[in-house]
């Protein structure tokens, strides 16, 4: 199995409403198995915990990674899927793209729009979007460039940035897999609304801190927490919080399987069992991130910026 030993960088404070009280959860597993990679995080002198803001009900880890790397660590699993969306079946992407169209519809009237995607990767969905205007947001250059050479318009920038200035301003914004890679949601959340049209939409999906697993196996032993560019995690109520501080309007959220995997059978879950879990007799119950199929363990978002 591959070494990385990577640099933390730890949060003096809650990342989301910039809050001093907050309680550790319990402490991380240092170092991480994923992907066939021992990933080990170096922070002198401080433990990895898994924090909560009492303010704002954040879940967040005590530290970050660089950039730089994020964009290693993608680089390595990449070898294995060559794009966030290639291990998703062309049905499933399709079915996916057509649910966002109808959102779309219900709420415009009409499928024509402008969207942008942050966090793109190479292109997915957007390619079954061929009404819309269409535009990616990426801060990784390669991404940009083969999402131009399907027609899609490219920005390659840092949602997190805080001197990002929007050069557009659209009627849909869609964030799949994205918001708990924020190191600043803070900002992040303030970039989206600056680039939304008054009545636009966001539409987003993330993992579900309080589904069925981390509630109760312990926050700590959940997959979703093991991934290393996994930063923050949300709930309901930690997403409320911070869709007032913009001023947007969650009128629509639901408990769902990830976008790319599907519901557990009889069957998947006596596999889930059998191949995935370890150490019922012994020290921890840990569900590992080589599971593919899951619970309803994310939560699909639709937030709208006041008129």
């Amino acid at each position: 199995m591959e070494k990385v030993i990577l640099e933390g960088i730890l949060f003096e404070s809650c990342p989301l409403c910039r809050g001093g009280n907050t309680n550790v959860i319990g402490a991380l597993a240092n170092p991480i198995s994923s992907n066939n990679i021992d990933v080990r995080l170096d922070i002198s002198n401080s433990s990895l915990n898994l924090m909560i803001c009492n303010s704002c009900k954040l879940i967040y880890k005590n530290y970050s990674i660089s950039d730089e790397d994020e964009f290693l660590l993608q680089e390595k699993w990449s070898k294995e899927n060559s794009s966030r969306w290639s291990s998703f079946s062309p049905i499933r992407i399709q079915k996916f793209s057509e649910k966002i169209k109808q959102i779309i519809q219900l709420e415009f009237g009409k499928v024509r729009c402008s969207i942008l995607d942050i966090g793109a990767g190479e292109g997915g969905y957007l390619d079954h979007l061929h009404e819309c205007e269409r535009f990616s947001l990426d801060v990784n250059p390669e991404s940009s460039q083969i999402n131009s050479g399907r027609g899609i318009n490219t920005m390659i920038a840092d949602i997190c940035d805080k001197s990002l200035k929007p050069m557009k301003r659209f009627d849909v914004i869609t964030c799949f897999d994205v918001f708990e890679h924020l190191r600043d949601p803070k900002t992040a959340i303030k970039n989206i609304n600056k680039l939304l049209n008054k009545g636009g939409i966001l539409i987003l999906e993330t993992g579900n801190i309080e589904s069925y697993l981390p509630r109760v196996f312990n926050p700590c032993n959940w997959w979703y927490v093991d991934i290393p560019e996994h930063k923050i995690f949300w709930s309901k109520s930690s997403l409320a919080f911070s869709f007032e501080l913009e001023g947007l309007d969650m009128f629509h959220i639901e408990k769902t399987v990830h976008k790319g995997h599907a519901l557990l059978s009889t069957r998947n879950l006596r596999n889930m069992v059998i191949t995935n879990c370890s150490g019922i007799f012994g020290s921890k119950f840990r569900v590992k991130n080589k599971l593919k199929v899951f619970f309803k363990d994310h939560l699909f978002v639709i937030g709208r910026k006041s008129i």
